[in-house]
């Protein structure tokens, strides 16, 4: 399927244009590639902020061919009608038409420029996404994070929470902003919220700056924004539980449903577990798996509870037997 047809197939679902047996097979589609589900969110997103409440369904390929002939008939119609005659007038049911084609053409065009002119992620969970440079982003449920690189610099823009380990490139510093802060860093791992508006580095140096202000954090260090100003610098120890996902992948009797969510979060893939299990009682010690690959680690779990599985999609598994201990 071309990209364009995957923008007009979330489309016609945005739109309520799908029976029942079409939303199944979209609902399939959708969950067959982590690609596919992230581009229906961010289409998702900014159709919601884009097409009115009250606007009709339409058929997006149709509705965008109308309003090419709506353009030609209007320029047919310029020429041919008396010089004084300076104003036309659309129907009300032609106008919203118009609109709605418009509204899809830039809809699509919008999510074309994002793709292709920078690196744009939406969490609709916890996410882990590895940039072009090599920097791992921990992204916490519903932040949105946008990432360039080029001309020497590599920027961010984020919204919501998300935990940065950036790659150091000699000379070519990555800055993240939002509406509140900017924080300029080499090499370091930290913690932005925006929402809490504040700056939490675990590890390395960052210059956090707001307004006119300007200050520098190290290991353990911790500012807030209020009001535009910076507050004063705390000192806190950063710990495991001043993060929501497991960076190291180091469980400790942890249950199995939350071994695979951590796993999935860390190889950005999905698992299908067997229905009705207390994985309460079923539960898993290792040291770090952070150096493994995917099948490495499956291995080491197969070894552990005998485990089935078989791979449904691309980055999809479904479990069919795992027997606890």
């Amino acid at each position: 399927m071309e990209y364009t047809d995957k923008v007009l197939y979330i489309q016609k679902y945005l739109s309520g244009q799908m029976d029942s047996e079409e939303k199944v097979a979209f609902d399939i589609w959708k969950s067959s590639s982590v690609e596919n589900d992230l581009l229906a969110q961010q289409i998702g997103h900014i159709w919601m902020n884009a097409v009115p409440k009250s606007l009709p369904s339409f058929n997006a390929h149709n509705a965008f061919q109308k309003h090419l002939e709506t353009i030609k008939t209007d320029q047919n119609t310029i020429t041919s009608v008396p010089q004084d005659t300076k104003v036309r007038t659309l129907s009300f049911s032609r106008m919203w038409q118009s609109i709605a084609a418009m509204v899809v053409f830039v809809l699509v065009s919008l999510v074309v420029f994002k793709i292709t002119s920078e690196d744009q992620y939406y969490a609709a969970d916890n996410q882990k996404v590895t940039l072009s440079d090599g920097s791992e982003i921990w992204m916490d449920k519903g932040a949105v994070l946008t990432y360039s690189d080029k001309f020497g610099k590599r920027t961010a823009t984020l919204q919501g929470k998300a935990y940065f380990n950036v790659a150091k490139e000699t000379g070519k510093p990555f800055v993240i902003s939002s509406d509140d802060v900017n924080v300029r860093v080499l090499g370091t791992k930290f913690i932005v919220d925006t929402d809490s508006k504040q700056v939490f580095v675990r590890e390395g140096k960052v210059e956090v700056s707001a307004a006119k202000e300007k200050v520098i954090l190290i290991d353990n260090q911790k500012v807030k924004v209020s009001q535009g100003k910076l507050s004063e610098v705390e000192k806190v120890i950063f710990n495991t539980e001043d993060v929501w996902f497991n960076e190291d992948l180091t469980f400790d009797n942890v249950p199995f449903d939350k071994v695979m969510g951590d796993i999935s979060i860390a190889y950005g893939v999905r698992f299908e577990l067997p229905a009705n299990k207390d994985w309460k009682q079923c539960t898993f010690t290792s040291g770090s798996l952070k150096k493994n690959s995917l099948d490495q680690v499956l291995t080491t779990l197969k070894l552990t509870y005998e485990l089935e599985y078989t791979k449904t999609a691309e980055k999809a598994y479904k479990l069919s037997r795992v027997k606890c201990k």
